[in-house]
C-alpha cells in the first residue's frame, strides 16, 4: 500500500476486521487501514459539543425545512449529523428543544445578516442603511430552508 493511504492504528481492537492492533490468544499483530475508514477518534478528530451542536443544528434545518416538524423523526436528523439519537436528546432535551434551536439559529442567521448589512452600508443615511439592510436579507433568504423554517415556526 502506498504510504499516503495508510494509517497505523494505536487504539487496540480485539478481533476487528478493519485493521489496528489485533490481540488474539496472546499474540500481538498490527494491521493497516485507509484513513477515510479509520475511526474519528483515533484520527484525533473528535468534535466539541458545540462543533456537533452546530451540526445538528444545520442538519434540523434542512430536514426540518423539508419535511416539517411532526413528519421529521429525530433519528433522521441525528443520522444526518452522524450522531446518535440519544445525543440528540442530551443536547436539546427532545425534539420540541431542537426544532426551537434550529429557528432560533434561523433568526441570528438573520440579525447577522442586517447588522452586517448595515456595518456595509457606505454612509450612516438610515435610506442607505435600510437599503443595505434589505439586500443582505434577500441574498439571505435565497436559501429557501430558512425561510421555509421560520414559516414553520411561526405555526
Amino acid at each position: 500500500m502506498p504510504r499516503g493511504d495508510v494509517a497505523l492504528i494505536a487504539n487496540v481492537y480485539i478481533g476487528s476486521r478493519t485493521g489496528g492492533l489485533i490481540l488474539r490468544g496472546g499474540e500481538c499483530s498490527i494491521s493497516y487501514m485507509s484513513p477515510s475508514s479509520t475511526p474519528a477518534i483515533t484520527r484525533g478528530l473528535r468534535s466539541t459539543a458545540a462543533e456537533q451542536r452546530v451540526r445538528i443544528i444545520a442538519s434540523a434545518i434542512d430536514i426540518f425545512a423539508r419535511s416539517g416538524f411532526q413528519a421529521t423523526p429525530v433519528t433522521e436528523i441525528a443520522a444526518s449529523a452522524a450522531v446518535s439519537p440519544a445525543y440528540v436528546f442530551r443536547l436539546f432535551d427532545g425534539k420540541l428543544g431542537l426544532f426551537v434551536a434550529a429557528v432560533d439559529d434561523c433568526y441570528q442567521q438573520v440579525a447577522a445578516a442586517m447588522a452586517a448589512g448595515v456595518d456595509g452600508s457606505p454612509t450612516g443615511d438610515p435610506a442607505n442603511r435600510l437599503g443595505a439592510m434589505t439586500a443582505a436579507y434577500v441574498a439571505l433568504i435565497r436559501d429557501r430552508r430558512l425561510i421555509s423554517l421560520q414559516v414553520q415556526g411561526r405555526c
